[in-house]
């Protein structure tokens, strides 16, 4: 009797065990989860999100004008250096042209290039003054 008494026992207390596991179950889902809300930690919270975002964009923007700044100085560089080459081009051209000049009104170039032409030297040369006298 003992043996069927302590077997009786055993099949309430797996009974009792399984009814209160499904009585917490049911109470579990029929209530809501609630946990505790700092207002004060989300506030801070949002202005540390809201601080990083602007920082990240100073700093995107700053970025930003610092390539396009880069970019202006470089075109002005290559600009700086074409108007450089075109100078020294030119300069070039005028010592040039300066040493035609130069070479073109010599005496002697300018006698050939008369006789070149058909022209003679004069027996009696005569001479103009450049400048009037001034009457008065």
């Amino acid at each position: 009797m003992n043996a069927r008494r302590s077997a009786q026992g055993a099949a309430r207390s797996i009974d009792a065990g399984a009814s209160r596991r499904d009585e917490t179950s049911t109470r579990a889902t029929s209530r809501p989860k609630l946990r505790v809300v700092d207002h004060q930690r989300l506030k801070q919270a949002t202005r540390r999100r809201r601080l990083g975002l602007g920082v990240a964009s100073a700093i995107a923007f700053g970025m930003f004008v610092s390539a396009l700044a880069q970019a202006e100085l470089v075109a002005g560089q290559q600009d700086l250096n074409q108007l450089r080459a075109d100078v020294a081009a030119a300069q070039g051209e005028q010592a040039r042209l300066e040493r035609e000049i130069v070479m073109a009104s010599a005496p002697q170039i300018v006698v050939e290039r008369a006789r070149a032409l058909g022209m003679v030297r004069a027996t009696e040369p005569q001479y103009f003054p450049a400048v009037r006298t001034v009457e008065g």
